[in-house]
């Protein structure tokens, strides 16, 4: 990454910072279970982790880095909708987070086509763009005040951060934990990671509409396998020569937040066959969602600290 690069990136995380603590405090008190706390973890994603996981994913899906320039002001747009009541006029501030979504995977994608021989690390950073979309038409219709099909506003705005987390970042570090890995598990890793976010979205639609649950249970399963695959796939890298301190460290951390918040993924997906009380959907976002965010947020810290080495 250049000088200039650097410093453009290092400005947007900065302006993004301060809007976050912005956004905290005018939100200020809130509870940890309270629907507040999810907005905030979503917005933290335009503001500042997409930011960094583009730049640091850059060896997978060359992106720009005047493309950066463009995320400061759709990341504000986007949590100024959230601090809106849900109207016509916070669902057209999603818009641009939305539009650039698609520039991103419509670049990734002409990236897939374009590589020879298949590469499954490249068809991750492209899933990852992909998902993002998906996470931003859900933000979309959480603003707009009409969760998709039928869900209730928490469980329309709970995907939203689903697919932006578990589908678009923790998509974009898999992708770059796979390259160089000679095992046999890195190609069902990789598959694990890029079923899991739908085939959970497709299991709690499924429960929702009172089909089986058992679906649910597979999703969630698959979900927690591949995450914890990813998790491992740190902890060997933090463990290898070459990679430096800082990026290790991170790695280390992330992989242990993410293994919990795998565990406790895990843990709801099975409710329906050993029900625990404590694992209801406010205690699950206000520490699964926490855990899981943190995760793969300093996951994808490490691999920029990894590139700046």
């Amino acid at each position: 990454m250049s000088k200039n690069e650097s410093k453009g990136l290092q400005i947007t995380l900065t302006f993004g910072t301060m809007v976050l603590g912005g956004v905290i405090g005018w939100l200020w008190p809130f509870s940890f279970t309270s629907p507040d706390w999810v907005r905030i973890i979503l917005m933290s994603v335009p503001l500042l982790w997409a930011p960094l996981a583009v730049a640091a994913s850059g060896v997978l899906v060359p992106i720009p880095s005047r493309l950066l320039r463009f995320f400061f002001p759709a990341a504000i747009l986007f949590a100024f909708a959230f601090l809106l009541p849900p109207t016509q006029a916070a669902g057209f501030c999603t818009l641009p987070w939305l539009l650039l979504s698609l520039w991103l995977a419509y670049r990734a994608a002409m990236v897939l086509m374009g590589g020879k021989p298949f590469r499954l690390s490249l068809l991750c950073a492209t899933a990852a763009y992909f998902y993002l979309i998906v996470g931003a038409i859900w933000a979309m219709a959480d603003r707009l005040g009409g969760p998709l099909f039928g869900f209730d506003p928490v469980t329309g705005l709970l995907t939203a951060v689903h697919f932006h987390f578990a589908g678009f970042l923790l998509l974009l570090v898999t992708g770059l934990a796979l390259r160089n890995w000679d095992s046999p598990l890195a190609s069902m890793v990789g598959w694990l990671a890029i079923l899991g976010p739908p085939l959970v979205a497709i299991g709690i639609l499924t429960t929702h509409y009172h089909g089986p649950e058992v679906l649910e249970l597979i999703a969630a399963t698959i979900m927690a396998l591949g995450g914890a695959g990813v998790a491992g796939r740190h902890f060997q890298l933090a463990t290898q020569p070459g990679n430096g301190r800082g990026g290790p460290f991170y790695w280390v951390l992330g992989g242990i937040f993410l293994l919990g918040g795998m565990v406790l993924a895990l843990l709801y997906g099975w409710r329906s066959v050993y029900p625990l009380p404590l694992l209801n959907i406010p205690w699950m976002y206000a520490v699964h969602g926490s855990v899981n965010a943190a995760g793969v947020a300093l996951l994808v810290v490490g691999w920029l600290r990894r590139k700046h080495q």
